[in-house]
């Protein structure tokens, strides 16, 4: 035996020895293998799991089970008794949805079909066919849905966003220089030259959730638009899923605000939470065409139970809806001074935005501590009302029934009236007041029928 195989067998057997009072240590190990000794039987090593990997939602088909990271807006949503859907797109037959299933529904937010929508998010899990061969991601808690837009998207002139910015979610501000509009895509342009400039972009199946003239809503007018940035051919754009997205400019100003007196004679109460009102020339609040306004105020702030409204393809009362309309009529009618407070904006669609107030407290705040409405600044801010906003909200954490309900785990008494509009709103049946009283008791009967079989099929659980 050579003198260095002698001493290779004396290390190992040395090394032998020692492993049995101690392991052994690498280096060790090293010097072993270098001689040709053998070395101990290794323990298989544990697989671990795969890092979750970012991609666009666009291409969760190529991803079935794999655990990824999805960013984007919700732009649709819906949610039954059994399972909650969030939506990227409106096509969401072909392409990834978020689901939530009831036996997970105490751990987020209540409402995430309201809560969640037109907001931008980050979704963590596997991505998977159902049974259907729809690509969805299934949340189990909140941890795997986070908001990326909680606040205030960052405001941008037109003139500043640039392909720098794809990718970003933000608010861009300016004036509509030019609105185009064909069958597959509309364009809202802040300038002439929009293969150079950012502009807004809604393609066809999103066209009809806009005001019927965009041209009328949107031209030469001072908006935020807000969304992604995307680019196309180099150039920013914004897709526009809806009208949230795009938002006429309000004054904000202490000195924009007033509060016009109104006479109880001439305001007529719809539901909750509208009203029509005939203003008078002194008023100082006109229409488009300098004449004084007269039609719906929208108010702002609360939502309530809908009431019947055929021509909004409303066919029957939701639970509680004659309830609220009745105690926002007995408020105004007991009230001494009634006075509408608004800055003389509209909507996109007409409708002149305000809040009312009843010796000096807001209707809003009355009907949330009545427990006969929801918030609505949560989803859609002050709207350049920041003072009420903040009682509204105050009223709503501090005083509401329905939020004492929702924090403890208790059901609402009613439904959120936005759940209940997409659920039950047949808006393919939606004919005029007049229309409607001629169908006569018998017509109307068979109408509503229909539309809640609409409603009903609606509800049924199934794989968007």
């Amino acid at each position: 035996m050579s003198l260095l195989r002698a001493a290779g067998c004396a290390i190992v057997l040395a090394a032998s020895f020692a492993s049995a009072a101690e392991p052994r240590p690498l280096s060790q190990l090293r010097d072993l293998a270098a001689l040709g000794a053998d070395l101990p039987p290794q323990a298989p090593a544990v697989p671990q799991p795969a890092e979750p990997k970012p991609i666009r939602w666009e291409d969760a088909a190529e991803h079935v089970g794999e655990p990824v990271i999805v960013e984007g807006m919700i732009v649709a949503s819906f949610a039954n008794s059994k399972v909650c859907f969030l939506n990227f797109s409106q096509e969401y037959k072909a392409n990834l949805t978020l689901v939530i299933f009831a036996s997970a529904y105490d751990r987020f937010i209540p409402g995430p079909d309201v809560y969640y929508r037109d907001k931008v998010v980050q979704a963590t899990g596997i991505v998977k066919r159902s049974e259907r061969g729809n690509l969805e991601l299934v949340l189990n808690g909140p941890e795997q849905l986070r908001v990326l837009s909680e606040g205030p998207p960052t405001i941008l002139y037109w003139e500043d966003v640039t392909a720098e910015h794809a990718g970003k979610v933000v608010t861009v501000e300016g004036p509509i220089e030019e609105v185009r509009v064909s069958e597959k895509v509309a364009f809202i342009n802040f300038h002439r030259n929009w293969t150079r400039y950012v502009a807004g972009v809604i393609f066809g199946p999103a066209i009809a959730r806009f005001p019927a003239s965009l041209e009328g809503a949107y031209l030469r007018q001072q908006v935020r638009m807000t969304g992604i940035v995307r680019l196309y051919e180099g150039r920013p754009e914004i897709v526009l899923h809806g009208p949230s997205q795009l938002q006429v400019v309000r004054p904000t100003g202490p000195d924009a605000v007033r509060a016009v007196d109104i006479v109880k004679s001439r305001l007529r109460v719809d539901d909750g939470d509208t009203v029509f009102y005939e203003f008078c020339s002194h008023d100082g609040i006109t229409d488009g065409a300098g004449r004084s306004y007269s039609g719906e105020l929208r108010l702002l702030g609360f939502d309530t139970p809908e009431v019947l409204h055929p021509e909004h393809g409303i066919f029957y009362d939701q639970p509680y809806g004659g309830e609220a309309t009745r105690f926002a009529e007995s408020l105004i009618r007991g009230a001494q001074r009634v006075q509408f407070v608004t800055t003389g904006q509209k909507d996109p669609y007409g409708r002149l935005l305000g809040h009312l107030a009843l010796d000096g407290e807001l209707l809003a705040v009355s009907m949330l501590r009545a427990g006969f409405a929801y918030e609505m600044i949560t989803p859609y801010g002050d709207n350049g009302f920041p003072a009420q906003a903040a009682r509204i909200l105050k009223a709503w954490n501090e005083d509401s029934p329905i939020q004492r309900a929702l924090r403890s785990g208790q059901e609402a008494p009613f439904q959120h009236p936005t759940s209940w509009r997409r659920l039950h709103q047949a808006k393919d049946l939606a004919l005029s007041r007049e229309a409607w009283t001629a169908l006569g008791k018998k017509g109307q009967k068979e109408l509503a029928a229909k539309a809640r079989e609409q409603a009903r099929r609606r509800e049924q659980p199934s794989t968007p």
